[in-house]
C-alpha cells in the first residue's frame, strides 16, 4: 500500500450516532429511545431485519411489549457497543489509531449548548467528562 502524504492541517477522524454506539440503558437519566425499543430476534435472517426496520413501523401491541421487557436479548440497541461505560478506552484507542476528531451525537448536544444532553453530569460518561477525556488523550 502507498503511504499517503497530507498536509499536517488534515485532520483524520469519524463519528457514529448514539444508537449504535450508547449502552447504559435507563442509567444516568438517560430514559429510553426509539432505539432502545427496537425489536430484534436472534434467529431472524438480515433480510428479515432490514424489512422489520424500514417497512414495518412499531405496532401498540410491540411497544408495549418493550417497554415491559428490560432485557437486551431482544433488544440489542440497549447496549450497543456499550461506549457509555467504555467511552475511555475507546477514545484512547481512537487517538492511537490517530483519529484526530470524533464526534457522536452525545457530543453535539455538548457543541449546541447542552440542548437535548439529558445525561446526569454526576455520571462519568456524561457528554462533558467525553469531551474533557478526548482533549486530555488526544492532546
Amino acid at each position: 500500500m502507498e503511504d499517503i502524504n497530507y498536509s499536517k492541517n488534515y485532520l483524520l477522524g469519524g463519528a457514529i450516532a448514539c444508537s449504535q454506539a450508547d449502552g447504559g440503558f435507563q442509567e444516568g437519566g438517560k430514559g429510553i429511545s426509539t432505539q432502545d425499543l427496537r425489536y430484534l430476534d436472534p434467529s431472524w435472517t438480515p433480510e428479515q431485519i432490514e424489512d422489520k426496520h424500514q417497512n414495518n413501523p412499531f405496532s401498540q401491541e410491540e411497544f408495549d411489549q418493550a417497554l415491559k421487557d428490560q432485557g437486551t436479548k431482544y433488544y440489542p440497541l440497549r447496549r450497543g457497543i456499550d461506549f457509555y461505560h467504555h467511552y475511555k478506552e475507546d477514545i484512547k484507542m481512537l487517538a492511537e489509531m490517530v483519529i484526530a476528531a470524533f464526534l457522536t451525537s452525545a457530543l453535539v448536544a455538548v457543541i449546541l449548548g447542552g440542548k437535548g444532553a439529558q445525561r446526569s453530569e454526576t455520571k462519568s460518561s456524561s457528554p462533558q467528562s467525553m469531551v474533557s477525556v478526548s482533549l486530555q488523550i488526544m492532546d
